[in-house]
C-alpha cells in the first residue's frame, strides 16, 4: 500500500493510499469442463490491479472516491455500526436536495418497482431522455421509487451532469481531464450541500418515501431482484446471486415480536431459504424502526459467530444490506426497499368493471376449487377436464360451463394448458348487426372461502397478469392459427352440446372475419361485494391502501385491454 500525503488543492483539502491485489482473472473457470458455472477453481494466473481511495474535505463536508465497488460498501457499514465515529452519513433527503430540482431536467433516471413481481411489469426501469421527468407515466410508474439518475445541475451559464444515487449516498460525475479538474469539480458538488434544503424524493410522480415509520410492524412477504448488469457487481454480489438465484425464499414471523429500545423499535424475522421444497438454512435478519423517517436499520444475526458466518447469511447480508435489492411487504401496503420505506401512490379512482355473483353458493361451487379433480378428490394437482360440468363438478370450471356454455348461446372452447390463449374462449352468436363477442376467460381459484375474508392484492396478481399477458395473442387471426394446432380432442360445446375438436371453433371465428368485439373476462371470486364497495371516510387506512392497491392492478388491466379494443371485466362474489 503507498500512502498519499496530505494535500491542498484549491478550496479542497485532502489524502489517500493505493493499494494492489490479486485479482482471479474474469475468463478463468477452473481446469475441467466439469467445472460447475459460477464455480472458479485457484487459478494459476493473478492480475495485478490497483485501487485508489481518497478522503476528500470541504469545510465540515467529507467525501470519499473509491475505485473499488466494494471500498465505500465497507466504510459505509463502519459508519452505520458505529465503528467509524465521530461523522455521519448526509441524509439521502439532503442529497435530493442538493443535486436535484423539479425545474432541472434529468436525462436518465433507474427505478425500482415496489409491485410483486408480474410477467406483465418490470421489476425494475430505466428511461434516458432530453429529460425524463417528462416521460414518467403518472399512472403506470406510480408503483415505482427513485434509485438512482442523471441530473442537469446548474453551473454558471450552462450544466453540469452528475449521477445520483441517495439510496446508497453516493454521486458520480464524468472523466476528469486531470487531477486538478477532478479536485475543482469535487468541490463544487460538495458545496453544492450548503445551504441545500431536504427533498423527499427527486421525481415527485414515483413512490413517496415514509415520513414517519411508525406505520411498520411485522411483515409479511420478502423478496428480492437483482439490478443493473452483472459485469458491474463486484465478486461477492456474483458469488450471492449465483447462490441465491435457484433458491426461493420465505419470510417466518411466527415467534416475531416487537420491542421498545432506546430510539425506536426492534423484532427479528427468520428468511427460510428452500431448494425445491426443502429448507436448507434460517437466516435471522434483525429490523430496527428508528422514530423518525430515518432509514430502516437491518442487520444479519450470525448464528455460528461473528467471525464464522454461513455462506447464506453472507448472501443474504450482500444482497439486502450491501445491495440494497431485498424487499419488505407490509399487510397496510407499505414496502421496505433496500433501507427505505414507501407506501406507493395507488390511483384513488375504484375500478367500476365488476360483475357480482351471486350463484356460486346456489350451484354448489367451491370457491377454491378451480378445475375437476379426478373423482371429484381433494387432490387439487390431480385434474380431470373431462369431468367438467359433470355431476359432482362443484369447480369454478363447472360455472363456467354451466353460464358460458349451457346458459348462453355460442360455443365453448376449454383452452386449459401450456400456451392457452385463456382456460375459457366462448365465441357469441351473431347480433343484429352481424357482429359477435369473443370473450377470453381467466379463472382463479379463492385461497379462501370464509365469507369475512378481506380484500386482497396477491390473489389477484398472477391471473391478471396473465389475462394482460396473453392480449398478444388476441386477434382473431392468431387466435384462429393457435387453435388449428390444437387437439382434435380438445373440448367445445355448441350451446351446451359437446362438439369433437377445436376446428369447429376456429372455423366459426375465422368467418366471422373482422366483426368481433372482444371482451376479456377475470374470474376471481375472492373479492366480495361487501368489502369492496367502502365508505372512504369510514375504512381504516390499511384497508384504503388494500383498496387502492387493488382498483390500482386492475385499472392498469383495463387500460391495456383497451389500448387494443378489447373491454374488461372482472367477476367476484357478490356474498
Amino acid at each position: 500500500m503507498k500512502k498519499i500525503e496530505k494535500f491542498t488543492e484549491g478550496s479542497i483539502e485532502g489524502q489517500g493510499f493505493v493499494y494492489r491485489v490479486q485479482e482471479t482473472p474474469s475468463w478463468w473457470r477452473g481446469p475441467s469442463d466439469s467445472t460447475p458455472n459460477g464455480k472458479r477453481y485457484e487459478s494459476p494466473i493473478l492480475s495485478d490491479v490497483h485501487h485508489l481511495v481518497l478522503l476528500l474535505k470541504l469545510k465540515e463536508v467529507f467525501a470519499v472516491y473509491t475505485s473499488h465497488p466494494s471500498d465505500w460498501r465497507r466504510i459505509k457499514r463502519g459508519i452505520d455500526d458505529g465503528r467509524v465515529s465521530k461523522i455521519k452519513l448526509v441524509p439521502a433527503e439532503l442529497l435530493n436536495g442538493a443535486f436535484t430540482h423539479n425545474d432541472w431536467a434529468m436525462g436518465a433516471v433507474w427505478m425500482k418497482g415496489l409491485h410483486n413481481s408480474v410477467e406483465t411489469k418490470a421489476d425494475s426501469k430505466q428511461l434516458t431522455g432530453l429529460n425524463v421527468r417528462s416521460a414518467i407515466d403518472p399512472f403506470g410508474d406510480q408503483t415505482y421509487h427513485f434509485s438512482s439518475g442523471r441530473s442537469k445541475v446548474p453551473s454558471g451559464n450552462d450544466h453540469e451532469t452528475l449521477g445520483l444515487s441517495p439510496g446508497k449516498h453516493r454521486i458520480w460525475l464524468g472523466q476528469s481531464a486531470d487531477f486538478a479538474d477532478f479536485c475543482e469539480r469535487a468541490s463544487w458538488a460538495m458545496g453544492l450541500l450548503s445551504g441545500a434544503t431536504e427533498l423527499a424524493t427527486p421525481i415527485e410522480q414515483l413512490a413517496q418515501p415514509l415520513s414517519s415509520l411508525d406505520k411498520l410492524g411485522i411483515p409479511d412477504e420478502v423478496s428480492w431482484a437483482p439490478q443493473g448488469d452483472r459485469d458491474s457487481w463486484p465478486p461477492e454480489t456474483v458469488e450471492a446471486v449465483d447462490l441465491l438465484d435457484e433458491m426461493s425464499i420465505e419470510l417466518v414471523t411466527t415467534n416475531s415480536n416487537i420491542e421498545k429500545v432506546e430510539g425506536g423499535r426492534r423484532l427479528d424475522v427468520v428468511i427460510k431459504i428452500i431448494d425445491q421444497g426443502a429448507s436448507v438454512a434460517d437466516v435471522t435478519l434483525e429490523i430496527q424502526y428508528s422514530g423518525t423517517s430515518s432509514p430502516v436499520a437491518m442487520t444479519v444475526k450470525r448464528s455460528i459467530s461473528a467471525d464464522d458466518p454461513s455462506i447464506w447469511e453472507v448472501a443474504v447480508e450482500t444482497i439486502f444490506l450491501a445491495e440494497g435489492w431485498g424487499k419488505l411487504r407490509y399487510g397496510n401496503g407499505c414496502v421496505v426497499s433496500g433501507d427505505r420505506a414507501y407506501l406507493p401512490h395507488y390511483s384513488a379512482k375504484p375500478f367500476t368493471a365488476w360483475t357480482w355473483v351471486d350463484s356460486f353458493s346456489l350451484d354448489g361451487i367451491d370457491v377454491t376449487k378451480e378445475k375437476p379433480t379426478i373423482g371429484g378428490g381433494t387432490d387439487k394437482r390431480k385434474v380431470d377436464l373431462d369431468r367438467i360440468g359433470k355431476t359432482g363438478d362443484d369447480s369454478l370450471f363447472a360455472w363456467i360451463h354451466k353460464h358460458w356454455g349451457r346458459e348462453r348461446e355460442g360455443i365453448l372452447l376449454c383452452d386449459d394448458g401450456s400456451g392457452e390463449i385463456a382456460d375459457f374462449l366462448h365465441l357469441a352468436k351473431c347480433d343484429q348487426d352481424g357482429e359477435s363477442v369473443l370473450t377470453l376467460i381467466h379463472a382463479k381459484a379463492s385461497k379462501s372461502a370464509d365469507a369475512g375474508r378481506g380484500l386482497s392484492v396477491s390473489e389477484y396478481e398472477v391471473v391478471v397478469a396473465q389475462a394482460v399477458k396473453n392480449l398478444a395473442y388476441a386477434s382473431t387471426e392468431t387466435i384462429v392459427e393457435k387453435l388449428r394446432n390444437l387437439s382434435k380432442n380438445a373440448r367445445v360445446w355448441v350451446n351446451g352440446n359437446r362438439q369433437d375438436g377445436a376446428s369447429y371453433f376456429a372455423d366459426q371465428l375465422k368467418d366471422r372475419g373482422h366483426k368481433v368485439r372482444l371482451r376479456i373476462v377475470v374470474l376471481q371470486p375472492h373479492t366480495l361485494k361487501i368489502r369492496y364497495e367502502i365508505d372512504p371516510k369510514a375504512a381504516t387506512a390499511s384497508l384504503k391502501a388494500r383498496h387502492a392497491q387493488l382498483s390500482t392492478l386492475l385499472l392498469e388491466a383495463e387500460a391495456a385491454c383497451r389500448s387494443i379494443g378489447a373491454t374488461f371485466n372482472v367477476y367476484a362474489s357478490k356474498n
